[in-house]
This record gives structure tokens, C-alpha cells and sequence, in this order.
């Protein structure tokens, strides 16, 4: 057992509201020993996060690496099915798990991060989560600088269709290049 690959996995599998793991829970599967060298590798690189009352958590590079796309449409899946309100604390989970995906990512100097960050922004901006925004935006045209500009006129939870998402971004696309070149 590898207590980066068991973490990442709770990730995977539980979603944001519940993706810090007890250190101690490790006990169970591994001797101290090997438990205290693996958690002070994982902190002394950064690929865990020290969380309060001895848990740890993944750090945001690896929730970017971890978060594919059947991981967020199961995270979806799974808030849409839960009973009564527990739904909607899940979809506002995921919503701020994404948000702040979206802003380390923005913070990075890297394109492929950027372009990270444009289809989260993408799967935010529909009211439902729809994964298939990821899709949408991988195939429109221009930088990922310009695609950030675009989703950022079109605002979180405001489309509720990929169509309407694609629609609305050629529409801001359109009038922005009509303003500039008159």
C-alpha cells in the first residue's frame, strides 16, 4: 500500500467534501514505521497537505492531475442522486473544489495548466456541471489566453446546456471583434 496512491484515491472516490484522510488510518495497513516515512516524504514534497486533526489531503497539482474527466462526471453523478440536501451541498462542494482548481491553475506560468483551467471554467459555467464542456471549448478556436477572456463574459451556472455555453461565447466572441475592427 502507498499512502499517496490510497489518498488520491479517497479523492477520486469521495470528491471534495470529503477528501482529507485520517494519517492514523494507515495503521491498519502498514507498520508505524513505514507510516511516518511515507506521510514525511509526501509533506517534505508538497504532494500532500497537513489538514487539521492529524489528516492529510492532496496537494492542488495533484487534484488537477487526479480530476479527469470520469472522476468530475462521477462527482456529478453522485450529487445529482444524493437525497434532499445533501445534493445540493455536493454540487456546491464540487462547485468550490472547481473554483479553486481553476485559480491554481490561473497561477501557474504553464499552458497546460491554463488550458486546465479553461475547462473547469467551461464545466462551471453550466448550471448543471456538464462534463461535456470540456469538449466544447477543446474545439474552439484561438489562445487559451482569448478562451479564458471569453468564458469570463459568461457567468458560473448561467448556461444550461453546452450549446447555450458555445453560443453565448461566439456571441461575446462576435461582439467583442465587431467593437474592435467597427
Amino acid at each position: 500500500m502507498d499512502i499517496l496512491d490510497a489518498v488520491a484515491d479517497t479523492y477520486r472516490r469521495q470528491g471534495p467534501l470529503r477528501q482529507h484522510v485520517a494519517a492514523r488510518s494507515f495503521l491498519a495497513d502498514l507498520p508505524a514505521d513505514v507510516v511516518q516515512e511515507q506521510l514525511g516524504t509526501c509533506l517534505d514534497a508538497g504532494v500532500l497537505v497537513p489538514g487539521d486533526q492529524g489528516t492529510v489531503r492532496l496537494c492542488d497539482r495533484l487534484k488537477v492531475a487526479v480530476l479527469t474527466r470520469p472522476v468530475l462526471a462521477a462527482w456529478v453523478q453522485d450529487a445529482r442522486t444524493a437525497p434532499g440536501p445533501l445534493g445540493g451541498a455536493l454540487t456546491e462542494g464540487i462547485r468550490g473544489e472547481l473554483r479553486a482548481l481553476v485559480r491554481f491553475c490561473l497561477a501557474g506560468t504553464d499552458d497546460s495548466q491554463h488550458r486546465r483551467a479553461v475547462e473547469l471554467t467551461a464545466v462551471l459555467a453550466t448550471a448543471t456541471l456538464d462534463v461535456q464542456a470540456i469538449d466544447v471549448v477543446s474545439g474552439l478556436p484561438g489562445t487559451t489566453r482569448s478562451q479564458l477572456q471569453d468564458l469570463a463574459a459568461v457567468p458560473e451556472g448561467s448556461c444550461r446546456t453546452t450549446h447555450e455555453l458555445l453560443a453565448r461565447m461566439r456571441r461575446y466572441v462576435t461582439t467583442e471583434f465587431v467593437e474592435v475592427t467597427g
